[in-house]
């Protein structure tokens, strides 16, 4: 019974810090940039670094999300006795550029609420022969809530439209 409300506090866990990194896309969506958002969480369960896209705002294409926390939370990632003890929450998931920042990072576990199959590029790097004893390292969760997985979307699905692209956005389909 105890590994079961291990796996019930993980999966509350996961769901409250995804939602403040949405939270933080929200924020990103008002100040009309990519609206993602990402938390930063030590193994004890403190958050270290909020951040979100800036890409537009800043007009800086390295202004993701991933990184924003990355950067805020530097000193305390350096100064880590624990090495990989921390977790990224972000509700897409992490491009080529934030994927290899995660991993210089020493980040030990990724979560996200909606695959990315177009820009994305976490999943595919983790499987490429040359990166993937590098990333094994590394434990993600894909997409573990169906509904923020949709809500994420839709998200995008507008911010895509706001800007005259198509939608590249394919419907959820939860296993």
């Amino acid at each position: 019974m105890a590994e079961r409300t291990e796996i019930m506090n993980e999966l509350e866990r996961d769901r409250y810090f995804l939602q403040i990194a949405m939270e933080e896309g929200a924020r990103a969506e008002e100040a009309d940039t990519v609206p993602i958002g990402a938390v930063l969480v030590d193994s004890k369960g403190e958050v270290f670094a909020c951040g979100r896209n800036h890409v537009h705002s800043e007009m800086d294409a390295t202004a993701h999300a991933e990184i924003d926390v990355i950067r805020k939370a530097r000193e305390a990632m350096i100064k880590s006795s624990d090495e990989r003890q921390f977790t990224l929450y972000t509700p897409v998931e992490p491009c080529v550029m934030c994927s290899g920042a995660i991993y210089l990072a020493n980040i030990k576990r990724v979560v996200w609420a909606l695959d990315d199959d177009n820009f994305g590029g976490f999943r595919e790097l983790k499987q490429h022969p040359r990166y993937e004893a590098r990333l094994k390292k590394i434990s993600t969760t894909s997409m573990p809530f169906e509904d923020m997985a949709n809500f994420q979307r839709d998200r995008m699905i507008r911010w895509d439209l706001r800007r005259g692209k198509q939608n590249h956005w394919p419907e959820v389909a939860m296993q």
